[in-house]
């Protein structure tokens, strides 16, 4: 019988030979695995083989590999990998097309065993089924927060690329991006090529639709002996919405108030909502919740017992998926409104900074307001600061008649508050709001060069440490400005706004539908206090 020490001694033994681990002492290992080793080699002509072999410059993961490879063009069937120590051998599972070049992309998401250290850079190896290697070459950059994204080509020559759907058909050529968003396209066939960016989860080389991100060019790309390279292809990235909104609640709050909430933000069109009953068509008017999901509509007085009914139609999100129109009755005990009136959004927001020196405010309440209400405007030391006051139901406007102070605080007051139930509210309303100090402002100055003579061009300064957008409007060939703008470092950024909707359209992958055109200043615009920076030329 064997001792219990020996039979231990046994059991470390066999795990120890089934477990590999890195060994232990000495430096870590820092060094990112390579392919040392090709067959064919890169560049090689009439190739006849159905393999491809790659040797690595130590052991690596396997499935890491088999994840990165990205072969070029697609290739149907199943794939076999076979490995032999440091070595890979791809198998087809047919013949190469003849006179054919292929382009074989190993990600630099290979990684080696030891350390988990992946290769520094992705590696490829181009060859040729016939007696020539295709030279052309497409690159450019995604720009995206997510990683994993890959560019689909599609040669669209001899076809009608509106038949054209990456749901159904795989590209003739992928590349995989880097970590900063570039890609490039080498040794590709001459000719009109369709591109898409495809952030493609299942990896199946196919677009599914609200499954994958997705990022649409402006324009068909032709690469020919002239202009054998193209180059600056440059991508914005969205996922595709295609649920239209739905009611999620109606929530009657008195005789008076009626919340209707949306399953996601929406955006209304004349008469997109309607209030019917026996008697007709119920008056009412629409006050919008910040959060764009909610409205208060704020209705003559419901009677108890009376049906109403709900209709909504013409209502879109905003990707512009339209509403499936609906009727539905307004349950609920139609009380006597006895709630004071309650502000639900202020132009500016409360302790707002950065307020412009003529700002015009606006207070939005849940209510129609009697107009027995006093406005004061007050400085820092309690000044009070003459202004004009508006009412329109809801909406109270105040309007200061001469300029405001830079970098100081003032504070609106609103008293003797009530609806047109004489609902009062008991406390004084306050809101309080900083002005801009320009002293701790600059100005960025440039030039729009572009082709498109009518549409306006939409510039934006985004200062990724605060988080704070600016935008600012222009046309082609004309000077823009940022009067007023914090001091920090920009990223500037533009589109040609096409259908003038004022955002940026990404466009649709199936059916196509093009991208607005954007571009990048290339560099980090620098703002200074009391400075204007200048020559910040914008070229699509």
């Amino acid at each position: 019988m064997k001792s219990l020490g020996s039979v231990l001694f046994s059991i470390l033994i066999i795990f120890g030979c089934a477990t590999q681990i890195p060994p232990s002492g000495g430096p870590p290992d820092t060094t990112p695995p390579q392919i040392i080793k090709t067959f064919p080699a890169n560049g090689s002509l009439n190739f006849k083989e159905n393999f491809v072999e790659v040797e690595f410059s130590e052991y690596v993961d396997k499935r890491s590999v088999q994840d990165a490879i990205f072969i070029s063009p697609y290739i149907e069937g199943e794939i076999k990998y076979k490995w032999s120590g440091r070595k890979l051998k791809i198998i087809f599972p047919q013949k190469l097309k003849e006179n054919t070049t292929y382009v074989i992309t190993f990600g630099a998401e290979i990684r080696d065993i030891n350390a988990g250290n992946k290769m520094k850079e992705s590696f490829t190896i181009a060859f040729s089924t016939g007696q020539k290697i295709d030279t052309g070459s497409i690159d450019g950059k995604i720009f995206t927060e997510k990683e994993n994204f890959m560019v689909f080509a599609y040669l669209i020559d001899g076809m009608n690329p509106d038949t054209l759907s990456p749901i159904h058909t795989k590209p003739d050529y992928v590349t995989q991006a880097g970590k900063d968003g570039s890609f490039k396209f080498q040794f590709i066939k001459f000719g009109k090529y369709r591109l898409f960016a495809i952030n493609d989860k299942t990896k199946n080389f196919l677009y599914d639709p609200t499954i994958d991100d997705y990022g649409v060019y402006w324009n068909d790309i032709v690469i020919d002996s002239l202009n054998p390279s193209v180059s600056n292809i440059i991508f914005k990235t969205t996922l595709e919405d295609t649920s239209k909104p739905f009611v999620s609640s109606i929530t009657p709050i008195d005789n008076s108030h009626i919340i209707v909430r949306f399953s996601e933000k929406v955006t209304l069109k004349d008469k997109s909502i309607k209030i019917e009953s026996s008697k007709g068509e119920t008056p009412f008017i629409i006050q919008q919740f910040q959060d764009s999901t909610r409205f208060m509509l704020i209705t003559e007085k419901l009677e108890q017992g009376e049906k109403y009914i709900l209709k909504i139609s013409k209502l879109t999100d905003i990707s512009g998926n339209e509403i499936n129109p609906v009727a539905l009755e307004i349950s609920g005990n139609f009380s006597p409104d006895t709630t004071a009136p309650s502000l639900i959004l202020s132009m500016p927001s409360e302790n707002e900074e950065d307020v412009s020196l003529t700002p015009t405010i606006k207070l939005y309440f849940d209510d129609i307001l009697k107009g027995d209400f006093i406005v004061n405007l007050l400085d820092s030391t309690g000044k009070e600061i003459k202004s004009k006051i508006m009412q329109s139901q809801n909406i109270i406007t105040v309007q200061p008649e001469s300029e405001l102070k830079p970098g100081e605080i003032y504070t609106i007051k609103v008293f003797n508050l009530s609806d047109i139930n004489s609902n009062k509210l008991k406390d004084t309303l306050k809101l309080t709001f900083k002005t801009i100090d320009p002293s701790n402002f600059g100005a960025i100055e440039g030039r729009i060069a572009c082709e498109d003579t009518t549409s306006d061009v939409i510039i934006s300064a985004f200062d990724p440490e605060k988080k704070k957008v600016f935008h600012t409007t222009s046309k082609c060939n004309s000077k823009f400005a940022f009067e007023q703008i914090p001091q920090g470092k920009y990223i500037i950024s533009a589109f040609i706004d096409s259908n003038r909707n004022g955002k940026y359209d990404y466009g649709k992958v199936f059916p196509f539908v093009p991208s607005e055109r954007f571009t990048f200043y290339p560099d980090t615009v620098k703002v200074r206090a009391r400075w204007t920076t200048e020559n910040v030329d914008i070229k699509f």
